[in-house]
This record gives C-alpha cells, structure tokens and sequence, in this order.
C-alpha cells in the first residue's frame, strides 16, 4: 500500500526504528498503527518517549496521516514474546504479526490474522492471554484485531477522483467496487473521504462532489509520459463533452 510506504518512509527520518510492519486498521477509517521499538537508555529510561512520538504523530496528522504509536519491547521484551507464542500455538499458521504494550501494568495486544477469527478462537485467545498476563502481574486491557482487508486506499481514492472530478460519492463507490476493491458502504466511504479532507488532500464541492486539492495534487505528483493522470483527465474530459 503506498500509504504504508510513504509513512515508513516518514518515520525513519525521525530517526525511529520500527518494531515491525505499520497495520492499516480499515475498521477505525484511515488509522495506522506502527509499532515502534524501545530500548533502554543508560539512565534506564525507555526511549523514544512518549512526548517525542506525540510530536511525530502530530507531524502526519498535518500531511493527512492520523497514526497511533505503540511502543513495544523495552522492559516487557520477554513477555512480548511469550504472547507471541501463545497465539502462535492457540492459532497456528494463521497469524501475521504479534504485539504488546504495557502502559501503569495494563497490556494491550495487536495481532494480525491472516483470515478473521471466529468467536471462539478469539475467547480462546483472550483466555490464554489474560492467564498468562496474570502470572507476570499484568493486566489485560484489549486485543485489537487488524485484518489487511482490501479496502480502498486513499492513495487510490485521490487517483480516481483526481481524473473524474467533480465526482459524487455514489460514482466513487461504484468505481472502487469495479477496481476489485471492497466497499462496506456508502457511510464507511464518506467517512472515509471525509479523513481525506481533512488531512487536506481532496475537497468537498457545494454539489456534494469531490475535488483533489492543490495539496493532493502535489502528494500524488505527476507522471511526464502517457501515462500521466493529467494526460488521461484531459482525454477523460474530451469524452465527456463528445
């Protein structure tokens, strides 16, 4: 996914090393997880901290990106692990990537399955996890599910309304289902588009359109070649008037 990329791209340049994978969680609209290694500093105290990673967040937020920072390892790096063997063994084969935080002995767990999980597999999971938690004097706080579902991006939202614009909510929900993508419904799309506005990169027209804004327009670039989607919105545009 081309927002995953960009955001790698983005946090390494704060010098921040990444735990793993970023997880788009479609379900909360646009929201990305990334999961951030933390190590002890010689004085003890976990780095990056807490305030610096609130600078980075807000930082993309204002290019259009709403990210939620989890800090794994550090002083809970041997109970990471052993969470990780626990899913491992409760659903074998089947699961992505595995983290915990620890926040004042309340742990949260972020797990990416590779299908979704049926009722009983996540009690069963939730079980294990709370006892062996419980063991180290942890708490559990939640296990949140991300599945890399094939959503629309907002990379591949901005290129299509780029090329039809001004186009209406119902068009694009249609022109993303004929890309192959899954489209929960028409609310999860305006919701979805309405986190693009947001952060800036398309515009909403009094005719309830849809239009990319000049910041769009930069973030997405432009090709020199046929190929280029300015090119194809002019011939879009002649057939529109044919």
């Amino acid at each position: 996914m081309f927002e995953i990329e960009f955001l790698a791209d983005m946090i390494g340049q704060f010098d921040v090393k990444l735990s793993g994978p970023i997880v788009y969680s479609p379900s909360e609209v646009d929201l990305f997880y990334a999961f951030i290694k933390t190590e002890l500093n010689e004085k003890g105290v976990e780095v990056p901290s807490k305030s610096s990673l609130l600078e980075i967040s807000g930082f993309l937020q204002a290019q259009g990106f709403t990210v939620n920072f989890i800090r794994t390892g550090g002083s809970y790096q041997d109970a990471e692990a052993g969470i990780r063997a626990i899913v491992s063994r409760t659903i074998p084969n089947d699961i992505l990537y595995c983290f915990m935080s620890v926040d004042a002995g309340v742990a949260s767990v972020w797990i990416t399955p590779k299908r979704a999980l049926s009722e009983i597999e996540s009690s069963l999971l939730r079980a294990k996890i709370e006892d062996y938690l419980s063991d180290i004097d942890l708490k559990l706080d939640q296990i949140i599910l991300t599945l890399d579902e094939n959503l629309p991006s907002k990379f591949a939202c901005l290129t299509y309304i780029r090329i039809k614009a001004p186009i209406g909510l119902p068009q694009i929900v249609e022109a993303m289902k004929s890309r192959g993508f899954d489209v929960p419904s028409n609310e999860w799309m305006s919701k979805h588009l309405d986190n693009i506005r947001k952060g800036g990169l398309i515009t909403r027209l009094k005719s309830g359109g849809y239009a990319v804004s000049l910041s769009g327009l930069k973030a997405l670039g432009s090709a020199k070649d046929r190929t280029s989607p300015d090119i194809t919105r002019v011939l879009d545009l002649a057939r529109r008037v044919r």
